[in-house]
């Protein structure tokens, strides 16, 4: 991922799937190390006290830039 969220604790994977009205999915070329230039969906994990949907917001926010 190659940010700072890589020291925290983890628990579980989370990932995000944004589909269009129109069956369009957001894929996002991967930087860094880790599989660089590979397409994946906005993708992290679930740190420590936090639920799968604030880890869904908090990954869509540094993933994408996308605040909601």
């Amino acid at each position: 991922m190659g940010h700072a969220t890589e020291a925290r604790s983890r628990t579980a994977p989370a990932g995000v799937l944004f589909v269009s009205p129109e069956k369009e999915v957001l894929l996002m070329r991967r930087a860094g190390k880790d599989h660089a230039g590979k397409w994946a969906l906005p993708a992290g994990g679930i740190e420590k006290g936090e639920t799968p949907e604030q880890a869904a917001r908090r990954e869509t926010e540094e993933e994408a830039g996308y605040f909601p």
